[in-house]
């Protein structure tokens, strides 16, 4: 048929053509990207596999750089490590040969200024040690003052007992004293009483000044006088400031206001991060292992004591007498014996009012107290008035001869409060027992808990319960607190059930973890987190502790004893080191085993990437001439398709 308005032979060379056209686009596309998909109509479902490894590719990537930027951060601080370790084997030398017996003062003062100039430059490399801005072992916990920056602040440097006599005698009280040596009070030698020291400050001159401790140790402290007041290394202080303080091997007895560290605080002495361990007897009252009494808002933080402590009225484990003051965070352990008014922490404690409170905060006691008659408890033997007891855990026996023991306190009085407490072991005694309180008298309890086996001695006695004995008065409360106690074979919130003054809420029968004093948590110094995967599990972190603490690293070479004594602190700081290097090479290996994953994933995904996306170059070439000549055929044709209604004219011409 030949048809002048239509043209099919036309219409079919231009659809050819069109359509080789878009072949050979493609082909030229898919030649110049090397892809094959370049867009979602090329393969919408190849487009979407593509894109999600694409995705993963790049994650992978960057978590190999995020395992590469761990390794290197690694490598600066293991680095550093190995600097720091050196100084510190050449600190133990030093140490090691002043312990000789060869060399004298002046040779020791050469070695020890050695010393103090590596200590520093140890803690300028740690402090100034970083990584992309961010240091790398933390901030130190103790700060460390050489002899130099002492002697700035207008402190008397001691470095033997015989200096430490001498600045802490009587006329200058006011002074400002640090240590810069371990020193062994045995060197004073004994007088006729077979005491090697005379505590310093009386009640007629007290101490007020500043003595820090600068964490090295006082050993031996000796004082036998059963016949004298105050006795203890500080006899009397007012407004002092003690701190830094380690008291090893005390044996101290005295009659009244006796102690291992201060026997008579008053006027806001401060007393902090100081230890005590021996024994410390008293014959009369106000007898505590660091501290006799303590008064007048003073403070006493971050102490500890362990050993034994024996006296006769308000005697504590840490202090014996406290009024109007503050105790937090301490810890002791050990035994306590007395005859009343007797506990773990203090014997006797008492505010004046709201505003001036006792205040007995996140202090721990693991430890046997024994009473032949009234008034004891795990923490304190007696809050006689406006005491409060919160954050603090009991755990041992608290054994009392005649009324009023508990697990907390014998006697809780005249809005004295007990909060968030935990007691522990076994509480026994006459009458008036509690796992908590012996006596409930205007005090509250509230969020306590104990699991203490609270035994009485007489059978003919009710007042026994689980968190008091016996209630009286009308402001008296317990709430939401918890107990799992064996009674005498029965459960008793309170002995004295009865009493209608007292409200009981909240208090669920059996529920509580006893407290494990013991326990220490690890906490990272300097956490680090390492994005070492593409996820959010634990398998794609690694945290890892940078940090290191050197633990208020002072030494002192000055003298044979403090030489020897140097040896072992310093070999602790050494395992200290090794065991940080050895944390930081076991993380090492881990991220070199990761990169090495990360990198076999990477290429597995790419491989996997280059299947589906990248165009076979073969073939798109192939498809790219192929479709070249077709066009250039089918354009050809379609030129002599368009000459056929030309045909028809002529026909007509005719």
């Amino acid at each position: 048929m030949l048809s002048i308005n239509t043209n099919i032979t036309s219409l079919l060379a231009m659809t050819s053509l069109n359509k080789n056209t878009n072949i050979m686009n493609t082909a030229m596309n898919r030649l110049s990207t090397g892809y094959r998909i370049n867009s979602t109509k090329d393969d919408a479902a190849g487009s979407a596999i593509s894109a999600s490894l694409e995705k993963e590719i790049s994650s992978f990537e960057v978590a190999q750089d995020n395992a590469q930027m761990g390794q290197s951060m690694i490598d600066v601080a293991s680095g550093t490590l190995s600097n720091i370790q050196s100084m510190v084997h050449r600190i133990r030398d030093l140490a090691e040969e002043s312990a000789n017996g060869t060399y004298g003062y002046e040779e020791r003062r050469a070695m020890q200024a050695e010393v103090e100039s590596l200590v520093d430059e140890i803690y300028r490399i740690k402090e100034t040690t970083e990584f992309n801005g961010k240091k790398i072992f933390g901030e130190e916990k103790i700060e460390h003052v050489n002899r130099k920056e002492a002697l700035a602040q207008g402190y008397k440097v001691v470095n033997t007992a015989d200096e430490l006599k001498e600045v802490l005698k009587a006329g200058d009280l006011n002074c400002k004293v640090m240590l810069f040596s371990d020193i062994d009070l045995n060197d004073l030698g004994f007088d006729e009483s077979g005491s090697n020291w005379t505590a310093v400050g009386d009640e007629t001159e007290s101490f007020n000044g500043i003595f820090d401790g600068n964490n090295f140790t006082i050993s031996n402290l000796k004082i036998n006088k059963p016949d004298e007041l105050r006795q203890g290394l500080f006899g009397q202080t007012e407004g002092a400031t003690i701190k830094n303080v380690n008291l090893e091997n005390v044996d101290i007895t005295g009659k009244k206001f006796v102690a291992g560290l201060v026997s008579y605080a008053t006027g806001n002495t401060i007393i902090e991060n100081c230890d005590v361990s021996g024994s410390v007897t008293g014959t009369d009252q106000s007898t505590g292992g660091s501290v006799g009494y303590l008064k007048d808002h003073s403070t006493m933080e971050n102490c500890s004591f362990t050993g034994s402590v024996t006296g006769v009225t308000a005697t504590g484990g840490l202090i014996g007498y406290t009024e109007t003051s503050t105790v937090e965070n301490c810890t002791m352990s050990g035994t306590v014996i007395s005859i009343d008014y007797t506990g773990g922490l203090t014997g006797y404690s008492k505010g004046t009012n709201r505003d001036d409170a006792t205040e007995i905060n996140n202090c721990q006691v693991s430890a046997d107290i024994i009473s032949s008659d009234k008034y004891i408890g795990g923490i304190s033997g007696i809050n006689y008035s406006f005491t409060n007891i919160e954050n603090c855990n009991f755990s041992g026996s608290v054994n009392g001869g005649g009324l009023y023991t508990g697990g907390i306190t014998g006697q809780n009085n005249t809005l004295s409060k007990i909060i968030n407490c935990t007691s522990t072991g076994t509480v026994t005694g006459t009458n008036r027992l509690g796992g908590i309180v012996g006596n409930l008298q205007s005090g509250q309890i509230k969020d306590s808990a104990t699991t203490c086996t609270v035994t009485s001695r007489s059978e003919s006695t009710n007042y026994v319960g689980a968190f008091a004995g016996y209630s009286i008065g009308t402001t008296n409360y317990i709430k939401s607190c918890e107990y799992d106690s064996n009674i005498n074979g029965e459960m008793l919130a309170i002995g004295n059930r009865a009493n209608p003054g007292t409200s009981v809420t909240d208090v669920p029968g059996l529920v509580i973890d006893p407290v494990d004093l013991n326990k220490t948590e690890n906490k990272a110094i300097n956490p680090v987190r390492l994005q070492i995967g593409t996820g959010y599990d634990s398998e794609s972190v690694i945290n890892i502790d940078t940090g290191f603490d050197l633990g208020g690293l002072s030494v002192s070479v000055a003298t044979e004893y403090s030489a020897t004594k140097a040896l072992d602190k310093i070999d602790a700081l050494m395992n200290k080191i090794t065991d940080k290097q050895t944390e930081l090479g076991s993380v090492s290996n881990r991220i070199k085993s990761t990169i090495e994953f990360q990198q076999v994933q990477r290429d597995s995904k790419t491989s996997m990437l280059s299947v589906v996306k990248d165009a076979d170059i073969a073939k798109e070439s192939s498809n790219y001439i192929k479709s070249q000549i077709l066009q250039q055929t089918t354009a050809s044709l379609l030129a002599q398709a368009n000459q056929t209604p030309s045909i028809a004219l002529r026909l007509l011409s005719a």
